[in-house]
């Protein structure tokens, strides 16, 4: 079982925010994320928000003892819960999403931890977020109106994320556009221009004959 061994995590061993950028060496991945009113969040913990532009570090250490957990491609993410999340997960049945990641280590040529096709890194940086398909709800062991509600949840937290960034985006361009209006403002144009000088040779008279 690619799950024994999980513990709960205690406050002060949860992953930790960076204002940091994915370096070169990182690599693309995927991670599951449950949707909450528009918040993409960690099924395990409950509490660790994987929103895009945002770095995550967790030391990763063997026996899953820590470390951030992601598979190698999209399909890998669509496995039955038994094989993905410990039973405990707070956010088991909680609509999901797929992030799409850079994860890495440091020094760089540290490899990650592999639980079967589940690889754990320290590093972890959200790219965006792809829905879930409905076929992974249909095939769940839940009843029609229990899948119903978790997909149409699913996609209006993706749409509920999407227009957070969205207007994000939009304040800060309206920002800095007020910013570099501001700056034009102070800015006092040069006036007058340089006037090049040339000295005037007179022609010497031409010697009669």
């Amino acid at each position: 079982n690619p799950n024994a061994g999980f513990t709960r995590l205690q406050p002060k061993d949860r992953p930790k925010r960076l204002l940091r950028r994915p370096p070169p060496h990182a690599r693309q991945m995927y991670k599951v994320v449950a949707m909450v009113d528009g918040i993409s969040l960690s099924v395990y913990d409950g509490i660790t928000q994987y929103m895009p532009g945002v770095t995550w570090y967790q030391q990763a250490l063997e026996n899953h003892r820590s470390g951030i957990y992601v598979y190698p491609s999209y399909e890998h993410c669509l496995k039955r819960d038994a094989e993905s999340f410990p039973s405990e997960s707070a956010l088991l049945h909680a609509p999901r999403a797929i992030a799409v990641v850079k994860c890495w280590n440091e020094p760089s040529w540290e490899a990650p931890l592999c639980y079967g096709m589940k690889y754990s890194f320290s590093y972890l940086h959200v790219l965006h977020l792809r829905p879930f398909p409905v076929s992974w709800y249909s095939s769940t062991l839940c009843s029609r109106e229990a899948r119903l509600a978790m997909n149409a949840g699913a996609q209006d937290a993706l749409d509920d994320a999407e227009e957070s960034s969205t207007t994000a985006i939009r304040d800060s361009m309206h920002c800095i556009r007020r910013s570099l209006a501001h700056v034009a403002q102070q800015v006092t144009p040069t006036t007058g221009s340089r006037q090049s000088t040339r000295k005037h040779t007179p022609r010497s008279a031409a010697r009669s004959p």
